[in-house]
């Protein structure tokens, strides 16, 4: 058989196929929801410096550390583990804020407590809100703008936060936010460069929160699913 021939039975088979996509998308549900990934910082380069076993060793703590935390509060989900990212979701901001405020400072304890390691221990966090698509697939997956809007929030490389939220989120989770604003602030809005954006038509609008290690320390309000 000429590959010639095989390339074009193969394309034709894809090609049959699309018309029962358009149908299946009209089907698919929607799916409003709060958007939060989480990543470990240069895992790649942490794995080279230090070998695979290390490596290893490495991502399990920063898996086992999300799923401790989360655990705790049966309104966060996760959804997907991405190398070394995850992907979680919930109905509203709030148990996901949380849920990163006690993961970032946990991780910071770590990087200080193991100060030696070329690259420490270190993660990075994003939120987004948005409509997705919930696909029919083996293993749960959606597919929407929020979460696109997400992966590329997730670029950024900040000096002074490791915490970035998605503008729709923001905006529609300001109240919330505000309940937090004694150890929890935001900057003013920042747009994502072209280059970062991978050539989105749409502008990508994200603020920085930060986080009063002290302040937090005295906050007595919320966090109520780890308080038992």
């Amino acid at each position: 058989m000429k590959l010639n021939f095989i390339i074009t039975k193969l394309q034709a088979s894809i090609e049959g196929m699309q018309e029962n996509f358009l149908k299946n998308y009209s089907v698919l549900a929607d799916d409003t929801r709060v958007w939060c990934m989480i990543d470990l910082v240069n895992s790649s380069n942490y794995r080279l410096l230090n070998g695979p076993k290390l490596g290893y060793v490495r991502g399990e703590t920063f898996f086992t550390l999300i799923k401790n935390v989360i655990s705790a509060n049966n309104q966060v989900r996760l959804i997907k583990e991405m190398g070394d990212a995850v992907l979680l979701a919930a109905d509203s901001l709030r148990p996901l804020i949380e849920s990163v405020i006690l993961i970032n400072q946990i991780s910071l304890n770590l990087k200080l407590t193991q100060p030696k390691e070329v690259f420490p221990f270190e993660i990075r966090c994003g939120f987004s809100y948005g409509v997705t698509k919930k696909l029919i697939r083996a293993n749960e997956d959606f597919l929407g703008s929020s979460i696109d809007q997400l992966a590329r929030i997730m670029s950024v490389r900040s000096a002074t936060s490791n915490i970035y939220i998605q503008e729709e989120a923001y905006n529609h989770f300001e109240e919330i936010l505000k309940e937090y604003k004694s150890f929890l602030t935001a900057s003013e809005p920042n747009k994502l460069l072209p280059k970062d954006t991978k050539n989105m038509i749409q502008d990508i609008i994200y603020r920085e929160l930060f986080v009063d290690w002290e302040s937090l320390l005295k906050f007595d309000d919320h966090f109520v699913n780890w308080r038992g």
